[in-house]
């Protein structure tokens, strides 16, 4: 019997640069030729305060990301790429997950990291008081949270997608499969194509 530790994984390690670059050329060519197979609206709902509107927010995107993350858990074989476009800023290339790719006249930086949706599971608790609110720990957000940007969640295996651009902020479109239900929430609605 060994007396390692077993480490368990953290759900996101750093892509190597042919990987990202790889992936990101392959979504590319794959959501030109597909349509969405679901595409979740996200609506514009009235509180009675801010207070209530943000709270009711981060609940349901609790439940988003689950139902996202109970689809996703059929693979553990994913991507994330950020996609930031440089026309407005270039990132601060510190991190080897960084790439710089040109396509058709086009140059961003895409940083991307290997997913593993088995990793997460997540109880609910309320920390919509935190500071700076984030996602549970997510490196790369389904939602972007920059317009000049675009998220890609990527299957290597099944070539699954999901795809979120910050310059179309109220949808997120599901490629390849559907993902879990979301009946009873009032921010994220399926979109009947």
């Amino acid at each position: 019997m060994s007396n390692q530790l077993a480490i368990r994984s953290s759900g996101w390690e750093t892509a190597d640069s042919e990987s990202i670059k790889a992936a990101y050329l392959k979504i590319q060519s794959e959501i030109g030729i597909s349509t969405p197979q679901t595409i979740i609206q996200i609506n514009d709902v009235k509180a009675p305060t801010h207070a209530e509107h943000f709270g009711l927010y981060v609940r349901e995107l609790f439940a988003f990301y689950t139902a996202t993350l109970t689809s996703m858990r059929l693979s553990s074989q994913w991507i994330a790429l950020n996609v930031h476009t440089t026309y407005h800023s270039r990132m601060i290339k510190t991190a080897s997950n960084i790439v710089t790719i040109t396509t058709e006249g086009d140059e961003v930086d895409v940083t991307g990291y290997y997913f593993n949706p088995v990793a997460f599971n997540f109880e609910w608790i309320d920390n919509t008081l935190d500071p700076n609110w984030k996602p549970w720990g997510w490196k790369i957000p389904v939602l972007c949270d920059d317009p000049d940007d675009t998220n890609f969640f990527y299957d290597i295996i099944t070539h699954k997608g999901i795809i979120h651009q910050g310059s179309i902020p109220d949808r997120i479109f599901f490629y390849g499969f559907s993902p879990a239900d979301f009946s009873g929430l009032q921010f994220f609605e399926r979109v009947c194509l």
